[in-house]
Order: C-alpha cells, then sequence, then structure tokens
C-alpha cells in the first residue's frame, strides 16, 4: 500500500494537491496530511478531492473535460 501526502493548503479546482507517495507514512505538521492511495498516482499531477473521498488526475481531468467525458479518478 502506497499513502499520498496531500497538502490542504494547495488547492486547486480538483482539490488539494498530492505533495509526495510513501510506502510508510511519517509525521507531518498541518496543512499536510496523509491518505492511502493506490500505485496508479505515480502517473500524472494527481490532487484529492476530500468531498468525494476520491483522487484526481489533473492531466487527464482536464484533457477529459474538455472532451466531455468524466475524470480520471481513484478512490
Amino acid at each position: 500500500m502506497l499513502y499520498a501526502l496531500i497538502s490542504s493548503g494547495e488547492k486547486s479546482y480538483s482539490g488539494n494537491r498530492v505533495v509526495q507517495l510513501e510506502s510508510q507514512p511519517f509525521d507531518v505538521a498541518p496543512p499536510l496530511f496523509w491518505k492511502e492511495c493506490g500505485v496508479e498516482l505515480y502517473r500524472g499531477i494527481w490532487f484529492y478531492d476530500p468531498a468525494t473521498d476520491q483522487f484526481v488526475n489533473a492531466d487527464q481531468s482536464s484533457a477529459n473535460n474538455d472532451a466531455g467525458n468524466a475524470p480520471n479518478v481513484i478512490g
């Protein structure tokens, strides 16, 4: 299992920015926090949407939205 380090202080249209991936979480100070995630987060720029509790790929989200498709999400 991987963990995504998320910065709730870095918001975008897709949610909060995923800053780092690690196999084990370590102590961090707010506004950073950890969330379990999948290996799929290795490709692209990812954000965590706390409203849906899902990870959103910003690269594919903008391309999919332009094409009228749903964004690439993991949750």
